[in-house]
């Protein structure tokens, strides 16, 4: 007895051993590299970089608060978390590993073809996190934490089923078919279209044709596991979705999409089968779509939580030119902070090239009961309803024949219709050999959008989407000779034809020197961040014999325009030193535009000075605290095309008796910020600011030293190189 009594205590004493080591690796994250392993990992090499305006520019761990209707949840909570892990999956490898991943997640998870992915981090804790930030923020292959969050859905030709398409007419589409076929449009011409939904059906009789090409086999894109799995939907939004951008037109079935077949869809699956989508998956969806070169995103989904790891994502997109249309989504209520907090709706207004559209309900001309909305947040509103039909007809995944088409209501299918604007004026810039930027998308959208009363206090500037007018405004402002005129008090005359249509662009010259400051393209407006001139103007039209006054009004804002008799007018562009292009749509018989060359004579080239002007100007708001004055401006952008170096440049600026003036009066934490803003043309990392500030406090180095060791860098040099000055 007494020996089974020893044995039972000896296992018991083992099991409580067993017990606590396991409970001592239960407090370490599943699925987690902890920073005592990282020690055993070979130095990293500097690999791919965050954008500019990158959320986590300004620290790795963004764990944002989760609202609910009692309020704020608590930021800071020991309870487990399921967190989302930004990877640079280039240093990964080369590396060997990461913190808070593990080889098997890794695999697990891992999306072909994507060089920075966001993984699924289970058993994290807020508490940890915050304790091993430092550790985090020193781990190079570690990009971006936050936490994970669920989202939804935002629902609520000879095609037989045109004429049910009422949304068309309400569009103003026929009209942009017309522009497109007049303008020699080839219909075989195609832009990419990513739908990052819950798939598409990919057998669909209205949409089969309409698709992207398979790759490997695989139409699009399962994004929710380790992306074996095609584009096909798992549940029924995705191809509702689709069919309002590219129903397959001129086939004998169903509906047409607004795209008239000049999109192909790319479906990318963010959901599972109940239409719940992870923040994960749809931010590695948006980064996808952008690196396999997608001209536009729409996005019928939002989540109810601010996310970094999103809005990296958002930017990374726009950066390489992507357009992105969002839903504004359908609580009836106003987007904002402290309000109805959708993202990414909610970040559009400071995006360009990001836009988000409330639901108009074509049978009252205003916003439907339960759309968002959102005079601050909210940029234009696009049909989503049609009350007395009951909504907008559109493919759908059920059965075939009239089966396969449905009506719905929703800023679900506000944006896709927004969407396929965009694709249009991107076809348009493809036909013409154009680039164009999606920011510019955005300018004519928003430019040629009609302007309702109903619509003043719920959407910026009252907008509603016109396809019909947006794809006039691009085919002319796209088309035509460019011919500079100066600022003369009559820029534009035409006096031998009844009727001349212009797009004007009013180019902001700062540089009173026309040797040096005035280009024959397009490109300095498209450039140009000093007067945001880029924003192209408006088009016009003048009577036989009219003459368009064009005036500047302040310094750099607008222009306006007035003909003789008063019955044209134009708007936008810039001022000061303003070189006017005219686009003529309509050849001027006698060749009288007043003040300059007529459009068929050639423009002559002159040096492109619009980055190293940026730069310049970008060097006087850090370091002066002020703008450029014309003559020092025009000083400094001189001196780099006869031969100033970068480093140069920057030195002199530095080292100038007014910045000496300045920095006298600031704290190294002020002189480190103006710096990083100055030299390396971004906010400063939390990392590199303590580093550098704490050479300083202890006397290490001096500031001078501090601007040499910025101004000799090799981020300094990348920086020169992207404004086109040699280092």
């Amino acid at each position: 007895m007494k020996a089974n009594q020893f044995e039972t205590r000896q296992i018991l004493r083992a099991l409580l051993i067993l017990t606590a080591a396991f409970l001592a690796a239960c407090s370490k994250p599943m699925n987690a590299l902890m920073e005592g392993d990282l020690a055993s990992l070979a130095s990293s090499e500097s690999f791919s970089s965050l954008t500019a305006d990158s959320p986590f520019k300004s620290g790795k761990v963004r764990i944002e608060p989760v609202s609910s209707e009692a309020g704020t949840l608590s930021v800071l909570s020991a309870g487990s978390l399921e967190a989302s892990v930004l990877l640079d999956l280039n240093c990964y490898d080369r590396r060997g590993g990461a913190l808070l991943v593990t080889p098997a997640l890794v695999q697990s998870q891992r999306q072909a073809g994507m060089k920075m992915q966001a993984f699924r981090v289970s058993g994290l804790s807020e508490a940890w996190l915050q304790a091993n930030q430092n550790e985090i923020e020193k781990d190079e292959c570690i990009r971006g934490v936050t936490r994970e969050i669920s989202g939804q859905l935002l629902a609520a030709s000879n095609d037989p089923m045109l004429g049910q398409q009422y949304y068309l007419s309400y569009l103003n589409v026929p009209k942009a078919w017309d522009v497109l076929e007049k303008a020699g449009v080839p219909a075989d011409l195609k832009v990419r279209v990513a739908v990052i939904d819950s798939g598409v059906l990919l057998t669909h009789e209205d949409l089969m044709a309409n698709l992207a090409a398979p790759v490997n086999g695989k139409i699009g894109r399962n994004m929710t596991g380790d992306g074996s799995g095609d584009g096909n939907a798992v549940y029924p939004h995705g191809t509702r979705v689709a069919g309002f951008i590219s129903g397959v037109m001129n086939n004998g079935v169903g509906i047409a999409g607004v795209s008239a077949n000049h999109a192909e869809i790319y479906p990318l699956v963010v959901t599972n089968d109940k239409g719940m989508a992870s923040v994960t998956a749809v931010a590695n969806a948006v980064r996808l779509a952008a690196d396999q070169g997608v001209d536009v995103i729409n996005m019928s989904l939002g989540f109810n939580v601010n996310n970094a790891m999103l809005e990296d994502s958002v930017r990374y997109a726009v950066s390489k030119g992507v357009f992105i249309a969002i839903a504004a989504g359908n609580n009836g209520k106003e987007v904002k902070v402290g309000g109805d907090f959708m993202i990414p709706a909610i970040w559009s207004a400071n995006l360009p090239g990001v836009m988000s559209t409330a639901n108009i309900d074509i049978s009252t001309d205003d916003l439907h009961s339960s759309s968002n909305y959102g005079a601050q947040h909210i940029e234009i509103a696009a049909p989503g309803a049609n009350t007395p039909k009951r909504g907008l007809l559109t493919t759908n995944v059920d059965g075939a024949g009239q089966s396969a088409y449905g009506v719905g209501t929703g800023t679900s299918f506000s944006s896709p219709l927004l969407a396929s604007a965009a694709a249009l004026v991107k076809v348009m810039a493809k036909h013409k050999g154009r680039d164009i930027s999606a920011a510019d998308v955005e300018s004519l959208i928003t430019k040629s959008a009609k302007t309702l009363g109903s619509l003043s206090e719920k959407v910026q500037g009252g907008r509603s989407l016109d396809i019909g007018a947006l794809l006039t405004q691009t085919n002319t402002w796209l088309g035509g000779a460019s011919a500079p005129t100066e600022d003369t008090p009559y820029a534009l005359m035409c006096d031998t034809i009844t009727n001349v249509t212009a797009a004007v662009e009013c180019l902001c010259a700062p540089i009173n020197n026309s040797s040096i400051g005035v280009m024959g393209t397009s490109a300095y407006a498209a450039n140009s961040n000093i007067c945001k001139a880029a924003r192209h103007a408006g088009v016009f039209s003048g009577l036989k014999d009219t003459r368009v006054k064009i005036q500047p009004i302040g310094i750099c804002p607008t222009f306006k325009a007035s003909t003789r008799n008063g019955v044209a007018s134009m708007a936008r562009a810039s001022a000061g030193d303003a070189f006017i292009f005219a686009g003529m749509s309509a050849t001027c018989d006698s060749d009288d535009s007043q003040g300059g060359q007529g459009p068929q004579n050639p423009v002559e080239p002159k040096p492109d000075t619009t980055a190293i002007e940026t730069y310049v100007e970008i060097l006087y708001l850090n370091f002066m605290g002020r703008a450029s004055d014309n003559a020092g401006r025009n000083h400094w952008v001189q001196a780099v095309l006869n031969g100033l170096s970068c480093r140069d440049l920057t030195r002199s600026i530095t080292g100038s008796p007014e910045f000496a003036g300045r920095q006298a009066q600031m704290s190294h934490r002020q002189f480190m910020d103006t710096l990083y803003g100055g030299i390396m043309v971004r906010k400063a990392d939390t990392a590199g600011l303590a580093y550098w500030e704490g050479l300083l406090n202890n006397g290490t180095l001096s500031r001078d030293a501090v601007a040499e060791s910025f101004t000799t860098s090799g981020e300094h040099r990348s920086v020169c190189e992207k404004y086109q000055i040699a280092w």
